[in-house]
This record gives structure tokens, sequence and C-alpha cells, in this order.
């Protein structure tokens, strides 16, 4: 099996969850009665959730702390995260095999960590995960390797022999760039970064019936 170890973004990759996210920014900043203009809208897609509270506490100077911004950020997402969100047709078929060949498998996503261990637990598919690295964490987004880097690291395996499962362009560049064998999954929220998608991307996937490719 070519695949040593397996990096999963979360939204969007596993589950069927952007819809969540593409107006918490506006939620959130209504609040304050701020109202977010397209280029800051553009930008926090390539965001990690803490490097976002820092841009609102600093873009609309917000008074609450960034650790204050988190939390709420993590309330607006959260219900959502531990009642509706479910995961991608055939992600736990696929979860499987790579469980029965005894492949490490993680989780790096921009989201906050007590979210995605809330859907993972209702969903009964915590276990598949050796650990969990997530947006509440990172000082950088995925336009950055570290996240990536971090979790080769923590499984002992070269970024060669790593696939990292994504469905944004930008993380699949940040990625590719650094070594690693990328995966591009398709998803509707990123429609019109399909073509570049797949034209950056190792390997792609429409959706996770589609993974005897990759072996």
């Amino acid at each position: 099996m070519k695949i040593k170890g397996a990096v999963f973004d979360f939204d969007g990759t596993l589950f069927d969850s952007m819809w969540v996210w593409e107006n918490i920014d506006v939620t959130f900043l209504a609040r304050y009665n701020q109202v977010p203009d397209q280029e800051i809208r553009e930008s926090l897609k390539e965001l990690s959730v803490l490097m976002s509270a820092r841009l609102f506490k600093e873009k609309f100077g917000l008074t609450r702390s960034v650790e204050e911004i988190i939390l709420e950020f993590g309330e607006i997402a959260g219900e959502r995260h531990q009642n509706d969100i479910l995961p991608k047709p055939y992600v736990i078929d696929f979860l499987e095999i790579l469980k029965a060949n005894h492949i490490p498998m993680c989780i790096a996503t921009a989201s906050i960590k007590n979210n995605v261990t809330a859907a993972l637990k209702r969903t009964d598919m915590l276990s598949y995960f050796d650990f969990i690295i997530s947006g509440d964490e990172m000082k950088s987004g995925k336009d950055n390797p570290e996240i990536y880097l971090i979790c080769a690291e923590k499984m002992n395996q070269n970024p060669r022999d790593v696939f990292v499962f994504e469905d944004a362009l930008h993380a699949i560049k940040t990625a590719k760039t650094a070594g690693f064998v990328t995966v591009g999954v398709y998803d509707q929220f990123a429609e019109d970064q399909t073509d570049a998608i797949k034209k950056e991307c190792h390997y792609y996937l429409k959706d996770f019936s589609e993974t005897e490719i990759l072996f």
C-alpha cells in the first residue's frame, strides 16, 4: 500500500459542513454592528480560527480578547457540529480500509477542536484518528505547511509517504509544495476551484467511492 499516513481536513473533506462556515463571519460581526467587506471574506478562507480572531480584533477594534472571540466562533458553529453535520458519502468505508491496513490517520483542521471532536463522537468516527490538530491551536493557517509537517512528525512518517486530503486549493498547494502527496476532494462550496484543484493535486476524488486510484 502506497499510503503510510493519512492527514484529513475536516470541513468540506470528511464532513459536508462548509455551509456552517459560509456566513459565520457575518453572523459574528453583526453582534458588534459590523459588516465584513468582500476582501476580508476572501482572506478568511485561508486563515486559521486563531488568525481570524486576531484579524477581527484588529480590523474592527473589538474589545474582546482573542481567546473570547475564538470561544464565540465556537459557540456559533458548535451547535451545528454537535447536532447536524454528517460525514460525506463513503468516508467511513475508506477509513475502515485504512484502519484494516494499520495506516495512521489524523485530522488537520482550521476549525475548533471541541466542535470537531463532538461531531466525530456523534457519528462514531473519533476512534479512527490518532490525533487532531485544530485551528484554535495553530498560529498559522494552511498557507503555511506547519500543520501538515507536525502531523507527519507525530506519525513518524516522511511527508512523501503521507497523503493529505483537502477540498481547498490553497491548502493543496501548501501541502504539495511541502512534499506531501495531495488528494483533492470535491466539495460544492469549492466548485469554482474544481479545475484548478484537479491540475494541482496528485489525485482527485469526486467522492470517497473512488479511492481505489490511491492504491
